[in-house]
């Protein structure tokens, strides 16, 4: 619940007893009605962009960063580091989760919750393309992810049987099905994904042969049973009408991740480990594959932030599980280096971070700066010189 539905019906017996620390200002108690018109002023004026939850974000540079949230709020960076409300007209009900951004002016923006819609800007949100959309009872999207000009969308299963899947090969102008497998059937560990920060899936690889398509995916979740991140490499191919992909080959690989069993376990974040070194699958049955990656994951359970229970693994390219010195609920997670990283999440667990760093949802990098948002204000940008590690604390 939002502070403006919640001030918004107050009577004035029960504004006078609220207090409110926003801003760095603080309302107390007070019965004096002069009181209780000065804060219904201040009410009036609040910018509640600042109570909303932020969880999309997408940074290409310390000038380029894109920010999307809850009731229909995108926002882009200007200049002088002034944030520009781009938010399209007629989605105030949708919460944007994840969003990606080729430059100042290209982005796509994904919404999660009562009906799954993707929308698309060339003009940096003055005008916005609704360019996938489905309004099917229970689609929940997840997260969105792109390598080039190829792009995935996951979303929980509707059927209970697979993973809510497409992809597009055009910036996200056109989606296309990704046909259903073995490679996305649901289990007892990963049988939906999470939201938390449009972070739970990455592109490991795709490659485009005239109507061949190779890709590679790392997808993580969790189950009733526990939690597993998925390998996933995938031969597909455009039919002859250009309107549907056809399944010519799958492999994957499921890597359990020790968490407790139970709804709302699982890895809700993941972050590429940048390397020179990287190391060629062993089972190579694509002619053009790439090298499999590193990353460092995140997760827990967000109803258990402060859990006694090990959330971070470094899942090396032999599919290795190496846990890291770290508790608590994960909702993003951003590589620093080769054994080092920056973990955000609810009520003040995070690392790698300043010690006063307001709770977060998402994080990113570029040269100069961190970025995170979350639900107190819009961003924070950190200069990367200034945090601290706490790798290993």
């Amino acid at each position: 619940m939002n502070i403006y539905n919640i001030f918004k019906n107050l009577t004035y017996s029960q504004s006078s007893r609220i207090q409110l620390v926003c801003r760095n200002k603080c309302f107390i108690d007070t019965h004096l009605k002069l009181s209780a018109i000065l804060f219904a002023i201040f009410i009036s004026n609040f910018n509640f962009l600042e109570a909303q939850s932020y969880r999309g974000l997408h940074v290409l540079s310390d000038s380029v960063v894109w920010v999307s949230g809850s009731k229909g709020q995108i926002f882009r960076l200007g200049n002088s580091m002034q944030w520009l409300n781009s938010s399209p007209l007629g989605f105030e009900r949708k919460d944007f989760r994840d969003i990606h951004a080729w430059s100042h002016s290209e982005a796509l923006a994904m919404s999660a919750g009562d009906s799954g819609v993707l929308l698309r800007t060339t003009n940096g949100g003055k005008t916005w393309t609704e360019v996938f959309k489905d309004y099917r009872r229970n689609v929940f999207f997840d997260a969105i992810d792109f390598e080039g000009s190829c792009g995935v969308l996951f979303g929980d299963p509707i059927d209970s049987t697979h993973l809510y899947t497409y992809l597009t090969q055009d910036n996200g102008k056109t989606w296309f099905k990704i046909p259903d497998g073995k490679w996305n059937s649901i289990s007892a560990k990963l049988s939906s994904m999470y939201a938390a920060s449009g972070s739970s899936v990455n592109i490991e690889f795709w490659t485009n042969h005239n109507k061949n398509i190779d890709l590679g995916l790392v997808i993580g979740g969790g189950g009733e049973k526990g939690a597993s991140i998925r390998r996933a490499s995938l031969k597909l191919a455009i039919d002859d009408t250009k309107t549907e992909l056809v399944l010519l080959e799958e492999n994957f690989t499921d890597i359990s991740i020790p968490l407790p069993e139970g709804a709302g376990w699982g890895i809700y974040a993941m972050s590429e480990i940048p390397s020179a070194n990287l190391v060629t699958p062993r089972q190579e049955k694509f002619a053009n594959i790439k090298h499999f990656k590193e990353y460092f994951l995140g997760g827990g359970h967000w109803q258990y932030p402060f859990a006694d229970t090990q959330t971070v693994w470094k899942l090396t390219h032999d599919n290795k599980l190496i846990p890291m010195n770290y508790k608590g609920y994960v909702s993003g997670i951003l590589s620093t280096g080769n054994e080092s990283f920056a973990a955000v999440g609810t009520n003040k667990i995070q690392s790698g971070l300043p010690s006063d760093m307001p709770v977060s949802n998402s994080i990113q990098k570029s040269k100069n700066y961190l970025w995170v948002v979350g639900k107190q204000k819009l961003f924070y940008p950190i200069k990367r010189k200034d945090y601290i590690l706490e790798y290993n604390k």
